[in-house]
């Protein structure tokens, strides 16, 4: 059975950069209830045309460090950086964050993850395709930055979004707003009204 790892991906640096960034990973279908948008890995890390669909999984772990793409995602938009939220199977995508450190050299990536049983723990920061620092944490830590990225959905969660009949994206805590408008292709993330259009 897959272990869920749960990773934080702090990126700092020039707002328009950022932008750019998100732009990049960000998945073309919507993805109520596990994340408004969903982030795809294959658009850093392309998976070649001739592998076999049963080969899959196999060759996202050889080349982004994790079997499958990201599944409950959440962007918090911070006042100097974005902080994105998601979980990933058996192990954190590191291979995916170098190369988008890479691409975006302007930017800082910071990635923190913790797999649910506390045997491992990692922050691992990046720029210009470099890693500059990599800690190990201690099992009290990793139980800390657990129980942090959890509070982190949690706050979010509280912010979730329903969708309406029509296809329009209430937020539920504004009075049941649209906040997005399905037929023209707009979305905001739950926290910060983030237009990433």
């Amino acid at each position: 059975m897959p272990e869920i790892i749960y990773n934080r991906l702090n990126v700092s640096g020039l707002r328009s950069e950022s932008k750019k960034l998100l732009d990049a990973v960000r998945g073309d279908k919507y993805e109520i209830g596990e994340g408004i948008l969903g982030i795809d890995f294959s658009k850093v890390i392309s998976i070649p045309k001739d592998v076999h669909t049963l080969d899959i999984p196999y060759w996202c772990d050889e080349h982004w460090g994790t079997k499958q793409n990201a599944s409950d995602v959440v962007i918090i938009d911070g006042e100097d950086d974005y902080t994105i939220l998601f979980k990933s199977e058996d192990y954190s995508p590191t291979a995916v964050v170098e190369t988008l450190s890479d691409r975006f050299p302007l930017l800082h990536l910071q990635l923190a993850y913790v797999n649910e049983g506390l045997d491992f723990a990692n922050i691992v920061r990046y720029t210009r395709g470099d890693e500059l620092f990599r800690d190990e944490l201690s099992s009290g830590a990793a139980k800390f930055l657990l129980e942090q990225i959890n509070n982190e959905y949690n706050e979010s969660y509280n912010q979730w979004v329903e969708v309406t009949s029509n296809g329009d994206l209430l937020d539920v805590d504004d009075g049941m707003e649209p906040i997005s408008d399905k037929a023209s292709n707009k979305s905001f993330s739950k926290r910060g009204g983030i237009d990433l259009d």
